[in-house]
């Protein structure tokens, strides 16, 4: 009934009745989702794979986040007394006396102005308007920029020229 490529021929397909074709549909459908239902799990089982909870009991875990609350809480305290020798150690505290304070308030003060009087100062010479200074310009220097000024560059025009200057 079935030929050598697993398959049937046409004329076996007619011989069939409706029973036996509603059969073999149904077998083959049937056939086709088990093996992607298994492919299906094997994809998954690759994909995802389930592992035993690991589990550890509660005394276990208090050891541990004491030992390790322990252990940093130590790297702290050595880091802190590290920086406290490193940048403290040689600054010794220092009383100052009634005069030395004086002083040091005077000296901040005459700082402070000096450094207010020269901003001021620097404003007033970057936004200050400056009238530009006079030359004196000799008679002969005048007359000659007055006739040379007076007197037009170019004297001979051509039409569109002149139409361009009256607007024609």
């Amino acid at each position: 009934m079935i030929n050598e490529k697993g398959a049937m021929t046409d004329t076996q397909l007619k011989r069939l009745t409706e029973d036996q074709k509603a059969a073999t549909v149904k077998r083959l459908y049937d056939d086709v989702l088990k093996l992607r239902e298994a492919k299906h799990e094997t994809l998954v089982k690759k994909v995802y794979r389930e592992e035993p909870s690991k589990t550890i009991s509660t005394t276990q875990l208090q050891e541990s986040v004491a030992r390790q609350h322990d252990a940093e809480m130590e790297r702290r305290k050595m880091k802190a007394e590290q920086l406290k020798q490193k940048f403290y150690a040689e600054a010794e505290p220092h009383k100052m006396g009634p005069a030395e304070l004086a002083e040091s308030v005077q000296r901040i003060y005459n700082d402070s102005v000096r450094h207010k009087q020269d901003g001021a100062r620097k404003l007033d010479q970057k936004y200050t308007f400056k009238r530009p200074t006079q030359q004196k310009i000799s008679p002969d220097t005048m007359k000659e920029s007055a006739s040379r000024l007076s007197k037009p560059k170019k004297t001979t025009y051509t039409d569109d020229e002149i139409d361009k200057v009256y607007g024609f």
